[in-house]
């Protein structure tokens, strides 16, 4: 099984970039490419149940809001990690707006 984790930032928290640093070394998480931010892997109820936990230590005192969404199939594979930020990806430049 495949979950999903998903994350809501609040605005006077820590940085994205402190959150995605604190879940890949405590959590050993990486951000993913598509419509959720990051996943963990499992076979058995234990492994859920230490991801789950992993998570939760990791955005503990951060006021981060997530949720969690699993799935049966396994479409996210490798190559759909990315490094947070996602520095070096191709993008639109950002568009000026002078008020």
């Amino acid at each position: 099984m495949i979950t999903y984790v998903d994350l809501f930032f609040p605005s006077g928290g820590p940085t994205a970039a402190d959150i995605a640093r604190r879940l890949r070394e405590e959590a050993g998480l990486s951000f993913l490419r598509g419509p959720h931010d990051l996943s963990f892997r499992w076979k058995t109820l234990d492994e859920f149940t230490t991801g789950i936990e992993k998570v939760h230590q990791a955005l503990s005192g951060t006021g981060v809001i997530y949720r969690f969404v699993s799935h049966e199939d396994e479409p996210a594979t490798p190559d759909d990690l990315i490094g947070w930020p996602p520095l070096g990806m191709p993008g639109p430049a950002p568009a000026r707006r002078d008020w």
